[in-house]
């Protein structure tokens, strides 16, 4: 069976990461496949054996960028026009418009939903926009997968998809990660800290980080890693400086994800933070899942589907009890295990997709 998976978005972004490794799955089950996403300029192309490979440009105008994107899938459609199932990546319009199309001349549509992504957006005009098709689009496809059992909820409950229609699929660790051996807490920086996010609308780095200035007002000597870029990465910076913890903040930019195993590998602790509200009561953690790979000490927030992790993760109300929390795993006070052998187990890609073929008939 021939797959045409189109993402819509940049490949930084972790809901490219999860839709690549079911690309790389599929393959490996035997199956021809076809990824196309949007190209982030100055950033390696995955490794992807056996699977034909496109992008399209990132550009810097929204509009623009979008017409090109659609005008590209549909491209790739007519080209790859002896696939039997075309597999989209979010309700966006520059992959969805090509999906129905694929509809139109017989093609099976499937979607993939990983998050509510118009809640990211402040109400107005785009929120609108992005809430509409979000409406619009999964009720024309014939499966829609999604990662947590709120997302699965509020698809049945609020879009009125039937059940049958809607597969739970887990998002699941890259192999790299659960193939990297992680060296022991001994051996790590006991004073380090990392953080790994797209610094844009989705991420929350700005209400932890006053926290960090008090944090480091009592630990001099402890650092943080912010790996990732975006449109908010200047000002995050910027708040550093001014909360003058710009010498404890090291902002990395983009890093290879085949790469991240190694860096996270050398700090202690893997923080996650997500504001409280519906988008993120319905999202998943793919850092969190990698931070447990790595051999990490982990702290969160309660939001997203941290309570899955608690026996392995700390799980905490609020921002001032992740402070304590983390000064208490610097003071060597606690530690969790355990984490990296239930992802094993529980979160491997190619249990996961195995597991999705053999229910699905595909």
């Amino acid at each position: 069976m021939k797959f045409l998976l189109v993402s819509p978005f940049s490949s930084i972004s972790g809901s490219a990461v999860r839709f690549r490794n079911m690309a790389v799955q599929l393959e490996k089950h035997g199956h021809e496949v076809v990824y196309v996403e949007r190209k982030t300029p100055g950033v390696p192309s995955p490794e992807l054996d056996n699977i034909t490979y496109l992008t399209s440009p990132v550009l810097q105008f929204l509009f623009f960028d979008m017409a090109v994107s659609t005008l590209f899938n549909f491209y790739v459609l007519f080209k790859h026009c002896n696939c039997s199932v075309f597999y989209a990546l979010k309700p966006a319009p520059n992959n969805c418009f090509p999906a129905l199309f694929a509809k139109l001349i017989g093609k099976r549509v499937f979607i993939d939903i990983d998050d509510l992504d118009y809640g990211y957006f402040k109400p107005g005009f785009k929120r609108n926009i992005s809430k509409f098709f979000f409406e619009f689009f999964p009720k024309h496809f014939e499966l829609i997968t999604c990662h947590t059992d709120k997302l699965y909820r509020y698809i049945v409950d609020s879009l009125q998809i039937p059940v049958k229609k809607v597969y739970y699929l887990a998002q699941g660790v890259s192999q790299e990660f659960l193939d990297f051996k992680p060296v022991t807490a001994e051996k790590r920086n006991p004073f380090s800290i990392i953080y790994v996010a797209t610094l844009g609308i989705t991420s929350d780095l700005e209400d932890i980080l006053p926290m960090l200035s008090e944090f480091f007002s009592a630990f001099p000597q402890a650092f943080i890693s912010i790996v990732g870029s975006g449109p908010h990465k200047n000002y995050l910076e910027e708040l550093s400086r001014r909360l003058k913890i710009e010498k404890n903040c090291f902002f990395l930019g983009n890093i290879s994800h085949e790469k991240m195993p190694e860096l996270m590998n050398r700090h202690l602790v893997g923080i996650n933070y997500m504001r409280s509200s519906l988008t993120n009561e319905c999202r998943a953690s793919l850092k969190t899942r990698e931070y447990l790979a790595c051999g990490l000490q982990v702290i969160c927030n309660d939001m997203g589907d941290a309570e899955m992790f608690r026996d392995y993760v700390y799980v905490e109300k609020d921002i001032e009890n992740m402070k304590v929390r983390l000064e208490s795993i610097m003071l060597n006070k606690c530690s969790k295990t355990g984490g990296r052998k239930a992802l094993q187990t529980n979160y491997s890609w190619p249990v996961i997709i195995d597991d999705f073929l053999k229910k699905t008939g595909l």
